[in-house]
């Protein structure tokens, strides 16, 4: 019999994560989850690679994804804490101005979605669909603000 070539997922993923995500943010969790957790590495946690280099070709290729919905994805995965950016450094880079312009960037999930999930004691998803709002209302406020040179005088 064959080996099954699998990629461990975390449940927290699918149990509490799973309704809260769109389309795009699950497809950059989902293809992180393959580069890091799918891969194995004796030196890395529980034997498996902690991150990766994907570079933006890749997301793009691997989750057929626009560029901009690949951003704005990450954005929104690293600002829900479910993965981490880094640079070539090792430094995690949590915001969208500390990641333009490098040449590299290394993606691994984020640690509590490594760790065990006591279900009865918080509900994450209020939590969650907190997390959620905020960001659509903030990025529509955003999108409908428009700062120029005329109006930043006044």
């Amino acid at each position: 019999m064959q080996a099954l070539s699998t990629t461990p997922v975390p449940n927290v993923i699918f149990d509490v994560h799973l309704r809260n995500l769109n389309s795009s943010e699950l497809k950059i969790l989902l293809v992180v989850t393959r580069q890091t957790l799918g891969w194995v590495d004796r030196c890395g946690a529980f034997g498996r690679k902690e991150k990766d280099w994907i570079s933006g070709s890749q997301l793009k290729a691997k989750t057929g994804c626009s560029e901009r919905s690949i951003t704005s994805a990450l954005d929104s995965l690293v600002w829900k804490k479910l993965i981490n950016v880094y640079d070539d450094k090792g430094h995690i880079l949590p915001f969208p101005k500390d990641r333009q312009g490098k040449n590299r960037l290394y993606f691994g999930l984020a640690p509590i979605l490594l760790k065990p999930v006591d279900y009865g004691v918080t509900s994450p998803s209020i939590s969650a669909n907190f997390a959620e709002d905020f960001r659509k209302n903030y990025s529509g406020l955003l999108q409908k603000v428009q700062i120029t040179k005329e109006t930043f005088t006044k």
